[in-house]
């Protein structure tokens, strides 16, 4: 029972050290991801972006008309043709048919009145209700072949108008998998500005409110509490608290990947000048307010540029 409560106790703090460094990675490195994103179809935009871009001003629903080619006109122009004919033959089929059972009905009614079975059929004791049998089953085949011609030109009809509407919606499409396009980049580029503007501005504010209750406060050394209380300090807890580290502030900093962003002595330095104002609250007001404003701007921003993009749907045809 002990062994299973430490192993449950390790496994929570597993969970927790593991979600602590979730936590830091996505608000120390949303910014790169964000960077990343935008570069990434700003340079190698997908096809349908590089075709239509993203400037809409002036543009109406047959922007998109050019994803109908010449070759697909005349396929168009084929499957009415296609349509026209096979209507021709089932009309030519059906008058030949209908003729021929009118002519039938002619010579079944030349027979008088013919007695009937009980299941409504005719009796074959007389050889003229053995004619007249004989005439009404052939009545019944001409029916009968007239339906499985409709039936038959019905789907092929069916599917030719479905190929042609699949043609004239080809704008249609283009435009839908462009407008999901569009209002991702646009809102990744508007949320790359606002982060451009915003944190200088956020670390303004931050000094001359002094929300933090600094006794001088600069925008350089909020600058280094910024680094310190989002980065720094977290992460050398979270590692202290797991690999049960005696250098709290120096150990993490010696690894080569860590080292990587922040040397072992900037880590140190900042440590011994601003350990004692990292608290939760400070924590709260130096992380959250960036990321969570450029969310809202890139949501604000997406959904603008797509309500824009929804003026110039093309027809959908049904």
């Amino acid at each position: 029972m002990q062994y299973f409560l430490i192993a449950i106790g390790a496994l929570l703090l597993l969970t927790v050290f593991i979600g602590i460094i979730l936590i830091l990675g996505g608000i120390l490195i949303w910014p790169l991801f964000n960077l990343l994103a935008y570069l990434k179809v700003l340079i190698f935009p997908s096809e349908i972006r590089k075709k239509y871009g993203s400037k809409i001003s002036g543009q109406n629903s047959n922007f998109f008309d050019q994803e109908i080619t010449t070759e697909n006109k005349n396929e168009m122009v084929e499957l009415n043709n296609e349509i026209n004919s096979i209507n021709k033959i089932l009309s030519s089929e059906t008058n030949t048919v209908n003729n021929s059972i009118q002519k039938l009905s002619i010579e079944l009614s030349n027979l008088g009145n013919l007695t009937k079975n009980k299941d409504g059929s005719i009796s074959q004791r007389s050889d003229a209700g053995k004619k007249g049998y004989q005439i009404s089953e052939s009545i019944r085949k001409g029916k009968n072949k007239i339906r499985i011609l409709e039936s038959i030109a019905h789907s092929k009809i069916y599917s030719a108008n479905n190929s042609i509407k699949d043609i004239k919606n080809k704008p249609w499409r283009a435009w839908k998998i462009w407008l999901t396009r569009h209002g991702r980049y646009l809102g990744n580029r508007d949320s790359l500005l606002f982060m451009l503007i915003g944190f200088p501005v956020f670390f303004f504010i931050l000094s001359n409110f002094n929300l933090l209750e600094l006794r001088f406060p600069t925008f350089e050394n909020i600058t280094e509490i910024y680094i310190y209380i989002v980065f720094v300090a977290p992460l050398s807890m979270s590692s202290s608290l797991f690999l049960g580290s005696q250098g709290v502030y120096v150990d993490i900093f010696k690894n080569d990947i860590f080292s990587l962003l922040i040397s072992y002595d900037q880590a140190l330095n900042l440590h011994n000048s601003y350990n004692k104002i990292m608290t939760l609250y400070n924590w709260v007001i130096l992380t959250l307010p960036m990321p969570i404003s450029t969310i809202v701007v890139y949501l604000f921003s997406k959904s603008l540029n797509t309500s824009k993009g929804k003026n110039i749907e093309p027809k959908f045809h049904e």
